[in-house]
């Protein structure tokens, strides 16, 4: 007989546990990950009543958390087990500096991909620099939509939340810059950039990136990123930028 039952719950609940949770990862973590497990359902583990640990489920079939805290440790076998019949799950997503998930994952591994590498920003030289940015307001919307194809999901939302930068060079609109503050991990901002296809191939992502790692660094940020596996161009702009990939983003089948 097992001793606990899993609940259906929300990350309101998990607050307590969630910082623990936090608290035991490793290096960065940006908002394509936070995006992950934020918007995923939520569901406590309870032992004798207690709260003891969760896990989160990402559109069904796909696992992006599990934590338990240390003295249920005997209880994360069956538990990892359970959370993985939970709903239809048939994968999970996690971090390789979440080394206590990345490791139940793997005992139950059928197959395990890189999906993604997430970048810190490393020591880089000078470089002559003449992108200007500034924060994009509503009055910039008709703008954004018109030259980015469809890059951001949520233009009008992205704007109020002030996450996109206008990159002008010579006063002429090139590209922009995203700038997306942690919300689980404060500390960090996840960068990236968008340059207009007629102004490619000139070094203006770069550029980009290392005006958008100033004004983090100003602001007593840590700028981080991340970018697919198989995009071998967003690599080589964000490591030309002065970033390392310093961890991965890893789908393991189960």
């Amino acid at each position: 007989m097992k001793d606990y039952q899993i609940v259906a719950s929300d990350w309101r609940s998990m607050a307590g546990l969630l910082a623990a949770y936090l608290q035991g990862i490793k290096g960065v973590l940006d908002s394509f990950w936070e995006e992950k497990l934020i918007k995923g359902r939520v569901y406590g583990i309870l032992s004798e009543g207690r709260l003891i640990g969760f896990f989160s489920i990402y559109q069904e079939n796909t696992l992006t958390s599990f934590y338990l805290q240390p003295d249920a440790y005997p209880l994360e076998e069956d538990a990892f087990r359970a959370a993985t019949r939970q709903e239809f799950v048939k994968q999970a997503l996690v971090a390789t500096g979440d080394e206590y998930f990345l490791s139940l994952c793997m005992d139950l591994a059928k197959g395990v991909e890189r999906q993604a590498f997430f970048f810190q920003k490393k020591a880089h030289g000078a470089m002559a620099n003449e992108i200007e940015l500034t924060v994009a307001s509503q009055m910039d919307l008709n703008a954004v939509i018109q030259n980015s194809e469809d890059f951001f999901e949520d233009p009008g939302g992205q704007i109020r939340r002030k996450e996109i930068f206008l990159a002008k060079k010579s006063d002429e609109l090139v590209g922009f810059g995203v700038y997306e503050r942690g919300k689980l991990r404060e500390e960090f901002v996840s960068i990236g950039m968008y340059v207009i296809p007629a102004h490619r191939c000139q070094g203006l992502g770069t550029r980009i990136l290392r005006r958008l790692q100033e004004i983090a660094v100003a602001e007593g940020l840590e700028p981080i990123a991340g970018c697919w596996v198989w995009n071998h161009a967003s690599k080589k702009t964000l490591e030309r930028a002065g970033m390392g990939a310093v961890a991965r983003y890893m789908k393991v089948s189960f």
